[in-house]
């Protein structure tokens, strides 16, 4: 599944710290570093395990596993607020051999 940043979610950076606003709701989140990180990389789309291997390789010292459980709490918080949405997917070009 790609993910996509939410649109209409308002980013306001005050002293160095990110939160966003969702519309809907109007709840307020702030975004630490590794989720602001994550938002980042959500901009033009991208899915939960290119995320983790982003992560993974930014802190090559950390251990992997739970770097991936770090990005995959913060991912699903992030949906279950909508500030990231579900990009619907490309369909997959068929090959010409394939045929009807």
């Amino acid at each position: 599944m790609t993910l996509i940043r939410n649109p209409a979610v308002t980013v306001t950076e005050l002293e160095g710290e990110f939160f966003l606003v969702e519309p809907d709701s109007q709840e307020i989140y702030y975004l630490a570093r590794i989720a602001r990180g994550l938002w980042r990389a959500a901009e033009s789309g991208t899915t939960q395990e290119e995320l983790c291997e982003l992560m993974v390789a930014a802190f090559p010292d950390s251990p992997a596993e739970a770097i991936r459980a770090d990005v995959e709490r913060v991912v699903g918080e992030m949906v279950s607020g909508q500030l990231l949405l579900s990009a619907p997917e490309r369909p997959r070009e068929r090959s010409a051999e394939a045929g009807p």
